[in-house]
């Protein structure tokens, strides 16, 4: 019960920063995205301190509680400190040439950063392009539903493969990537809101349908990356900066591969708006 009070508390204050991404001041819209690339960022590149750590120490009882006592290097806060930099730039001039130049710049200072670091450059890379897009779609008409829409079916399947998950329970889907998750609990994830939303938004059923699917399956793909990578750093969670939940990048796990899968359908004319 503790726990649970703690989790809604937390949950709380978490809806209330998401919420400031919906305000028409540009100033705060920006100022939530650079904080939440900055800490999704750190927490990122203190993962893989730990597991080197992990790794290179001959203690075999380093456990993941010890991730708290873990210090990042100063170069991967030069790091960070340059891709803020470089999202600064991207909300300043967003759309112009100068925009598309800073992003072909990114890319090349990415690669040279993580030097060969397939794993630093992939997982900075994924972890960046959401906010990016965030920005870029933020001039666009239906910000505001397209953000709805995305936080809706995050939230929704993320519900509802945990409560399917606990009453149903089961076999494990991925027992060493995510063993809390079980077969159960994924498919009620994906069934629940293809039945839910028709309900809420009676227009365009098979499309409704369809996007519901789609959305509610990329969703549970990208929790399972996250939990892949907490997973390859021998941890839990991936920080203890949000009470009863964990970090940054446990509660956007999914958010992320579904803003870049929700963009790259737009740019291809597809246009899944319901509202």
């Amino acid at each position: 019960m503790n726990n649970f009070v703690l989790r809604f508390v937390s949950s709380i204050f978490l809806f209330l920063l998401l919420s400031f991404l919906f305000n028409k001041n540009y100033i705060i819209f920006g100022c939530t995205i650079i904080l939440l690339l900055f800490f999704a960022l750190w927490e990122f590149l203190r993962l893989l301190k730990f597991k080197k750590t992990r790794e290179d120490s001959k203690a075999k009882n380093l456990y993941h509680y010890f991730l708290s006592r873990e210090k990042i290097a100063g170069f991967d806060f030069f790091i960070i400190f340059c891709i803020v930099l470089l999202c600064f730039f991207f909300l300043i001039f967003e759309g112009s040439n100068f925009f598309y130049l800073t992003s072909v710049f990114f890319l090349i200072f990415l690669y040279w950063a993580t030097a060969k670091h397939l794993l630093k450059f992939f997982g900075i890379l994924y972890i960046t392009i959401p906010f990016f897009i965030l920005i870029d779609m933020k001039n666009g008409l239906n910000f505001t539903s397209d953000l709805i829409l995305i936080i809706y079916f995050a939230v929704l399947t993320d519900v509802s493969s945990y409560l399917v998950g606990n009453f149903v329970k089961g076999k494990k889907i991925f027992p060493r990537i995510s063993p809390g998750k079980t077969i159960s609990g994924s498919i009620g994830g994906v069934i629940v809101p293809c039945l839910v939303t028709p309900f809420i938004l009676s227009n365009f059923i098979i499309e409704i349908f369809i996007f519901s699917f789609l959305f509610s399956f990329i969703t549970q793909i990208g929790d399972l990356i996250e939990s892949y990578l907490k997973r390859l750093c021998y941890v839990k969670d991936s920080s203890n900066l949000i009470p009863g939940h964990g970090g940054i990048l446990d509660r956007l796990d999914g958010i992320f591969l579904l803003i870049t899968s929700f963009y790259i359908l737009k740019l291809f004319g597809f246009n899944p708006i319901f509202f």
